[in-house]
């Protein structure tokens, strides 16, 4: 590596620490097998195209068939990109009423430091002959190593489960290192899982104005005390914002009852910056045993950080 190109790497690399990523929603409704909701506009204007990092944040489907729920970055242009809402193993139309996702946009001066790294990872390419895969421990490799062992946040983006059975899965991480992390994918007692894609997102662990973490309605009651309405509250470490942050919100825990409609949504409310309330709602006949949410808090570009 010569001298210039050292310089270059220090000066993106320091751009990209200083310079936040940001964060965008986005809401299907009235799905067919398989929809493509075309020209989403980028929440930054950028001659490049960047990164999408998308995360499940809430759903609505039927009791009637297996819940499967995918989501794509496609067609990706100069000001906007198209997302594929795949749910092509449903039979009839509007067995997935509605789908909300989150997504983080990384621009180049983000992942070409390797400042901030980002993945997905599916259980299996092929989902047309399901078989199960309830218990998964994948070794996921960063691109470039970190000084020190990073933050890792992961999100369900994508699932296919038995609808004969409850819908219980979980994912986390484990073992990370400067080079890669264990990713972790369970479900318990009766419930098949065919598939799952995950979205990942590390990023250095002192970053200034960022933070994040994973909550969970065991924090606050057990399962068998199944209701629509989940809020905690979550403080964010002292000082870290100067005003209210953006926060991107995505599943890690989902434990819904089979045999009724399962209606679910993942948000953040009374927001300011020490901290947040995060919810977990439902409605309709879902019997929601138990939800838990990732969630990645980053500063607006005009606010102070630590």
């Amino acid at each position: 590596m010569t001298a210039k190109s050292e310089t270059l790497g220090r000066l993106h690399e320091k751009e990209a620490r200083s310079v936040h990523p940001f964060i965008g929603t986005v809401e299907f409704s009235d799905l067919a097998a398989t929809t493509l909701k075309s020209d989403i506009p980028y929440v930054t204007s950028s001659n490049e195209k960047p990164a999408i990092v998308m995360a499940l944040s809430g759903f609505s489907t039927t009791a009637y068939e297996d819940q499967s729920v995918f989501l794509f970055t496609t067609s990706q242009k100069d000001s906007t990109f198209d997302l594929l809402c795949d749910t092509w193993l449903s039979r009839s139309a509007n067995i997935t009423r509605s789908i909300k996702a989150n997504w983080l946009e990384l621009q180049h001066k983000h992942t070409g430091s390797g400042v901030w790294q980002h993945g997905e990872w599916i259980s299996k390419k092929d989902d047309s002959a399901p078989t199960d895969c309830n218990t998964a421990d994948a070794i996921i490799e960063f691109a470039k190593p970190y000084d020190a062992a990073p933050e890792v946040v992961v999100f369900i983006s994508g699932f296919h489960a038995d609808h004969r059975k409850h819908l219980r899965v979980k994912i986390g991480t484990d073992n990370i290192t400067t080079t890669g992390f264990t990713l972790k994918v369970r479900t318990w007692d009766n419930s098949k899982l065919f598939n799952i894609k995950v979205s990942w997102i590390a990023y250095p662990a002192d970053l200034p104005g960022v933070h994040s973490g994973s909550v969970n309605t065991n924090q606050f009651r057990t399962w068998e005390n199944a209701q629509h309405i989940n809020m905690g509250y979550e403080a964010f470490p002292p000082g870290k914002f100067g005003k209210s942050p953006k926060v991107m919100v995505g599943f890690n825990v989902l434990d819904l009852a089979c045999k009724k409609d399962q209606n679910i949504k993942a948000f953040v409310s009374n927001l300011s910056q020490v901290g947040m309330c995060w919810n977990t709602d439902s409605w309709g006949e879902t019997v929601n045993y138990g939800a838990g949410l990732s969630y990645l808090a980053i500063a607006s570009e005009d606010s102070g950080q630590n």
